[in-house]
């Protein structure tokens, strides 16, 4: 997990780079942006499947998965887990971001 967590946070640098080049800092609430990023390289690291994070109402899952594999380097995002384990893995999520799963869908 120690592993997947590294590439989480390696990965997520190269996202950051670029989102801080293309928006404001009203835009990207920090909190919001940190959840987010970590979400993101769950699902890109297919410890968590992309439906769990998707907002609900926004899009449909083939739209959404879509646009995350657009901006994605993981095209690839098929959660490798159980799903007993995808939901331990969330559950942990909220936990360690203090967030309910409508904030992490926000987000």
């Amino acid at each position: 997990f120690k592993e997947s967590l590294d590439w989480i946070r390696e990965q997520g640098a190269n996202l950051t780079n670029v989102a801080l080049l293309e928006s404001t800092f009203e835009e990207l609430r920090p909190r919001h942006f940190a959840t987010g990023m970590l979400c993101h390289g769950l699902v890109a690291a297919h410890l968590l499947p992309l439906d769990m994070i998707r907002p609900s109402g926004r899009q449909t899952g083939e739209r959404w998965t879509c646009v995350f594999s657009q901006g994605s380097d993981c095209p690839d995002i098929e959660c490798n887990l159980p799903a007993e384990a995808q939901e331990c893995v969330f559950e942990y999520l909220k936990l360690a971001t203090d967030a309910t799963t409508g904030v992490l869908q926000q987000d």
